[in-house]
Parts: C-alpha cells; structure tokens; sequence
C-alpha cells in the first residue's frame, strides 16, 4: 500500500476560506505526493500562489520555487511566511510572465480554469520552456462522481457547466479529461502521463463535514485516492503531464 499521506497530516485541516476549502488542504498532499519525481530537487514554477499551502509542500521538496501571482499582498505573505526556503516571487499575470525557461517543472495548480485565452496561454508557456522541462496542470474535474450526482438532483444542468459560485471565485471554464487533453494537444504539447487524483463522492463542503462529524476519516480518503488510477473520470481532480 501506498504512503498514508493524509495521516500524516492531520493538522493541514485548519482553513475557514470560502475559497479553500479544508479538503483542499488535504488534496495538496495527495497533489505532492503524485509528483514528487517531478518536484523533488528541482528547479519549480508555480503558477498561481494564493496563500501559499501549496507553496510550501513544493518548497519541502523542490531545489527552488518560483512564485507567480496577480496579487502582491499574497505574494509578500508567503514570501515571508516560508523565508526558511529557497524562493522568489514574481508579480504578475501568467501571460505576462517570461521565465518560463528557468524551470525543470511548471506546476499549474487549480489555476487554469481560471483563466481566459487559456490554449494562447499554454502556446507562450511552451514557447518559453526548455527541451526536457515538464508542466504539470491540475484542473477541478467536471465529470467527478459528486458532480454527477449533483446533476441527477437537478443543481447543475450540465457537467461542464460553469456554476454560479465558480463563477463568483473566478472560473471561466469547467474541464473534463477529454477536453484538458485536447487543449494541452491544441497548444502543440507532448502529453507524457494523465488522469485524476481522489475520486470523489461529495461536495466539497460535504466533505469537510463529514470530517468533521466523524463520519468519515483521512484513512478514508485515502482509500479513496488509492482507486485514483482505477477510475480517473470519477476523481476530484484531473491532471495532464506534458513536454514540450
């Protein structure tokens, strides 16, 4: 059996955002975890940083992470908050930024969905990455057994549907497997590894919940993430890894 990454971790169940949730906290580990071949003593550009969470489980393992958001009070945040590692902030939006090139693995983490132009946006990033250099792109998935769900109770419409929240945290598009493919595809990238991480049963906050309540556990959810190759349609999230 894999490494019980959750249990590890217990304490990572600390965040009250409407943003990000606790269960995000928790899939970062997972996230991690996955890659780590890809992070671990390696030169890391992470794009979109938040709060830094994500940050910081890369920065354990990576040689050097270079920190790329729009909103520089977030930037600063982190930049001080993790002084202990190795990193450096860059201010600006993905498709301003430059040093694409200066990366051995470009982690795109929950940050593509939010974007518009997004296959004009994965062209520069190629243009700009070195022979050899992977990107790494995790997106919300829209064919999540909890979406289902959601859909046969008539909350959502459609499975690839925008919802009215997502709209409210900035999504401008839902993927499923298929159509992160085709993108990646679209943008003239080598698609070197796909799939998805956790299947998921509920909602986000349904999750935290039942945490919470004791209904569930981490051992749980690890179980989950065990069957993540098995039945990468049905996960939390979706992934591709390419080259360029």
């Amino acid at each position: 059996m894999k490494e019980n990454v959750a249990l590890k971790h217990e304490n990572s169940m600390l965040m009250d955002s409407r943003y990000c949730s606790n269960f995000d906290l928790i899939m970062h580990r997972y996230i991690t975890a996955r890659f780590e071949g890809l992070l671990a003593k390696k030169r890391v550009i992470e794009l979109g940083t938040y709060k830094g969470d994500m940050t910081e489980k890369i920065a354990e393992l990576a040689e050097h992470v270079t920190c790329v958001d729009h909103d520089q009070e977030c930037l600063n945040s982190v930049l001080k908050r993790l002084s202990s590692f190795d990193l450096n902030i860059a201010c600006c939006d993905f498709a301003d930024f430059e040093n694409y090139g200066d990366a051995d693995t470009i982690l795109f983490s929950h940050s593509l969905e939010h974007c518009t132009n997004r296959v004009q946006l994965l062209k520069k990033i190629r243009s700009k990455m070195t022979a050899g250099a992977s990107l790494i792109t995790i997106v919300p998935n829209g064919q999540s057994l909890s979406r289902k769900i959601a859909k046969q109770l008539g909350i959502v419409k459609q499975l690839d549907e925008v919802t009215r929240f997502e709209r409210e945290i900035g999504h401008q598009t839902t993927y499923t497997l298929d159509t992160l493919i085709s993108d990646m595809q679209a943008a003239g990238f080598s698609i070197s590894d796909s799939g998805g991480l956790v299947p998921k049963i509920f909602s986000n906050y349904q999750i935290d919940q039942a945490l919470s309540a004791g209904i569930i556990d981490l051992r749980f959810l690890d179980a989950l993430n065990e069957l993540s190759e098995e039945l990468p349609h049905l996960c939390s999230s979706i992934f591709t890894v390419v080259e360029k």
